[in-house]
């Protein structure tokens, strides 16, 4: 969701370079604003009943917007006074190996998310929600619920992932998201 992966990354970096969190925070921060996306984008879809194309459009053109206004047009570069164990951790690697840590992480997301599909009622829930909503919904399946957790699950994701690829990167361009849709 490129909806929020470019706003996000732009308020961790405006929120460590210009506000002054600390950047562990900042990833708290804007993993629960995604969350937070996620809940009106899931929302907005479930409850107002907008397509998903429309609801997730629109709230991109707003992130977008509001990234835009926050950062000034401008991108944002770590500076040397900041918590570089943030950015040398996730920008580094694994011993003398060329494995990224981000590649174990996103490895670590995988398998709790893996295991969450194929062994939860979760799990169950969102296959036959994805399959076919009306059978499930027959079926006592609230669907309803089950997509909105699935939209704040990866609005939080995306926060994560817009946090990450900041300190991988140590920088948040302006552009960042662009073309991810």
């Amino acid at each position: 969701r490129s909806t929020s992966f470019g706003f996000l990354m732009t308020i961790i970096a405006v929120g460590v370079d210009r506000w002054g969190f600390d950047p562990w925070i900042g990833l708290i921060v804007v993993t629960a604003l995604g969350c937070g996306i996620g809940l009106v984008n899931g929302l907005l879809v479930t409850r107002v009943r907008l397509p998903a194309f429309i609801a997730t459009l629109g709230t991109l053109a707003v992130l977008r917007g509001t990234a835009n206004a926050t950062s000034g047009g401008l991108s944002y570069v770590v500076q040397e006074q900041q918590d570089l164990f943030f950015f040398t951790f996730l920008g580094g690697t694994i011993g003398d190996t060329r494995i990224p840590y981000l590649f174990v992480i996103m490895l670590i997301v995988m398998i709790i998310g893996g295991i969450v599909l194929a062994r939860t009622k979760f799990g169950s829930d969102v296959y036959a929600t994805g399959g076919n909503a009306e059978a499930a919904q027959n079926n006592g399946i609230n669907t309803r619920r089950v997509k909105l957790a699935c939209f704040v699950l990866t609005g939080g994701l995306c926060g994560l992932a817009g946090a990450f690829m900041y300190g991988r990167l140590g920088s948040a361009p302006v552009s960042a998201g662009t073309g991810l849709e």
